[in-house]
């Protein structure tokens, strides 16, 4: 199998939880690029961790 190369990124978070996605946050809002890896099978948070905006 060949080497992949992936682009350059300036941090990466291991196990990408509710911690890593807020520290995702704060550093892309600070200007850097960030890669987030996670162990396991896919899941998806909807509807759960759906954003809920009010209306009113």
């Amino acid at each position: 199998m060949k080497d992949k190369k992936m682009p350059h990124v300036d941090a990466v978070i291991v196990d990408f939880g509710c911690t890593g996605a807020i520290i995702a946050k704060k550093l892309t809002e600070a200007g850097l690029s960030v890669a987030a890896l996670k162990r396991g099978e896919y899941r998806d948070t909807y509807p759960d961790g759906a954003l809920r905006i009010p209306t009113s």
